[in-house]
């Protein structure tokens, strides 16, 4: 495991709060390019959350599109269409069955990601982050979910690189990025053939997006940050500046995918800044 550095030409940019929201748990954030709109979801209050473009693409207008009595973890427009998540339960397109993944009382899904293929991976975690509890799981219609990985803390932010030979994933529990060669066919992981350590950073790696030159952004959580990373080198190049204490996730949209969307929580903060912890946050990162 080697640590991430910091470039010594990092450039730093300041996000500004799209929405005012004051969600406990933003997570998830997805952009559809199709649509032109964003969705995420607030996994503590059981809700799937989309946002539009205004006529000038300056503001969202926001809906909630789904409302649930239990966890809302995951929401992704895949390849074969919309794929959601809520405890343990992952809706498929149309009318295919649901798959259920068995998991102790007390646990539920986390992060995950939909494959070129429209197979979904998704980790698992303990209410409290215990350590070592979690999994992450491949999981496809028509077909029993198989476990990838255990002894995992908080699976969290997943991606996979623009030709599908990568994949990208974060363990928030073990400050950690792991690299993984992957194909749209296996049904086990290899060991991560790099990780990167965040243990010297501020704030804990959380949910990711990649950009067209393949650099990853990621959430620190507790670090008032996202950073954009090179992960071949473990750089930290630049630096967005989040008002939020606890960003969670990010996706990059926007006409030239260049405008980096970040969700955060105000859960467990003793005194939330109304506006900031818990809204959406939006950079332009050119």
């Amino acid at each position: 495991m080697k640590p991430i550095s910091i470039s010594p030409d990092l450039r730093t940019i300041s996000a500004t709060p799209l929405l005012p929201l004051a969600q406990r748990l933003g997570e998830c954030p997805r952009w559809d390019v199709t649509t032109a709109t964003l969705s995420w979801v607030d996994v503590l209050a059981g809700e799937f959350h989309r946002a539009t473009w205004d006529g000038d693409g300056v503001a969202l207008v926001n809906h909630v599109v789904q409302r649930h009595d239990t966890f809302a973890t995951f929401r992704e427009i895949g390849p074969h269409g919309e794929v959601s998540c809520l405890r343990d339960e992952i809706r498929w397109p149309g009318d295919r069955t649901p798959t259920i993944v068995e998991m102790p009382e007390g646990h539920r899904f986390n992060d995950g990601r939909v494959d070129a293929e429209g197979r979904l991976l998704i980790g698992t975690m303990e209410l409290n982050g215990q350590r070592g509890v979690g999994s992450l799981w491949l999981a496809q219609p028509k077909k029993p979910a198989v476990q990838l990985r255990s002894n995992t803390t908080i699976a969290n932010g997943l991606r996979f690189n623009a030709a599908g030979d990568t994949m990208y994933w974060v363990d928030s529990g073990d400050e950690a990025l792991y690299v993984f060669d992957y194909n749209s066919g296996l049904e086990s992981l290899p060991q991560p053939r790099q990780t990167w350590s965040f243990a010297d950073i501020d704030g804990t790696p959380d949910g990711i997006d990649i950009d067209q030159a393949g650099h990853l952004w990621i959430a620190l959580y507790g670090g008032g940050a996202v950073i954009e990373l090179n992960p071949a080198t473990g750089e930290a190049l630049t630096r967005v500046e989040v008002g939020a204490t606890q960003p969670t996730a990010c996706a990059l949209g926007g006409s030239d995918s260049r405008t980096l969307f970040i969700t955060s929580a105000a859960k467990e903060l003793i005194d939330p800044t109304p506006g900031l912890d818990g809204a959406l946050h939006t950079a332009y990162v050119g």
